[in-house]
């Protein structure tokens, strides 16, 4: 999985218009982005996602969140029932 297409990138434009390119396996790992993605974008063209509402730092921190657990994937969290309390 680490290392499937990473050739076709999306960029990421934060509020402050700072672009981030991203391979687009990796930016589909957040809802958000992947419900903006076009399923027929050609891999030739990236798709710019204009993202207002995030800043740029916080856009940072969330790619490099994304490419840590794209690589390492997470282990799913175990979810309690209010009976077994």
């Amino acid at each position: 999985m680490a290392e499937a297409n990473l050739q076709a990138t999306v960029h990421l434009i934060s509020q402050e218009g700072e672009a981030f390119d991203v391979p687009r396996e990796v930016a589909k790992m957040s809802e958000l982005v992947k419900n903006m993605l076009e399923e027929e974008q050609d891999d030739e063209e990236a798709q710019e996602i204009p993202l207002a509402n995030v800043k740029s730092t916080t856009l940072a921190k969330i790619i490099e969140f994304c490419h840590h657990h794209y690589q390492d994937p997470m282990n799913e969290i175990e979810k309690v029932s209010e009976s077994s309390i």
